[in-house]
């Protein structure tokens, strides 16, 4: 089972007691997105422009939450004006470029806090609904929450049954060859999917977060976006 584990408080390594972000965490984490969109900006031939393009950034995920572990990652999402990006290309051209850009800046520089790695989606508009911590003004926009020990046995059933589901998922894709050149963007609609899923219930979150994430510590993820079809079914079958 998923097992998904309780603390009295959140990460030391990333917060304060008081469940401040740690300045030094900050720090990082503004270098961080600030290269992204360094990066976002090389591509797109657009000039820089991280005051008024960044609507804020959002840390996520379960390394901001009381059920944190060993393999959680940070999670941070760049909400970016939606008119000075859209205007500029096609919305197909445009989702297809931030999929590139995304997959690009993770492979090339593996970001990281404190040995912690860090993993960056984008989505571009002028309004959103999932909150957590804010690091552009620095609080909560929804505090962590503690469940009991109840809540937790129902979310570690749900994620288990999530887990399988995604697998069964993997291996129908893969078992077409004519996916191949689609791996990316399948990877990348997984990732999104998880970001969406901030937008339900904390409850609902935990478990696809807890699911997607032992995906992505088993090195599927990162496998299927570097070696060949044949390969990751041979790899799948074997997990």
């Amino acid at each position: 089972m998923l097992r998904i584990k309780k603390h009295s408080k959140l990460n030391p390594v990333l917060w304060n007691s008081d469940n401040s972000l740690r300045s030094d965490v900050a720090e990082i984490l503004t270098r961080i997105y600030i290269s992204f969109m360094t990066v976002l900006s090389n591509y797109s031939g657009l000039s820089l422009d991280i005051e008024n393009d960044v609507i804020d950034v959002i840390f996520g995920g379960s390394a901001a939450e009381y059920f944190y572990d060993k393999n959680s990652d940070i999670d941070i999402t760049l909400v970016i004006r939606a008119d000075r990006y859209l205007k500029q290309m096609n919305p197909d051209i445009f989702d297809g470029f931030i999929k590139f850009i995304q997959v690009f800046f993770i492979e090339k520089y593996a970001p990281s806090v404190n040995g912690i790695p860090v993993d960056i989606s984008i989505v571009a508009s002028d309004s959103f609904n999932f909150t957590r911590y804010s690091l552009i003004q620095k609080k909560w926009l929804r505090e962590p929450i503690k469940f009991s020990d109840d809540e937790i046995r129902k979310m570690e059933i749900q994620a288990d049954n999530i887990y399988c589901d995604i697998k069964k998922e993997i291996k129908l894709f893969l078992k077409n060859k004519a996916n191949q050149e689609k791996i990316t963007i399948f990877v990348h609609d997984l990732q999104k999917r998880r970001v969406d899923a901030w937008t339900d219930d904390i409850k609902d979150y935990i478990p696809f977060a807890r699911a997607y994430s032992r995906i992505s510590h088993q090195g599927i993820i990162k496998k299927m976006l570097k070696i060949d079809t044949d390969n990751i079914k041979k790899l799948m079958m074997e997990k």
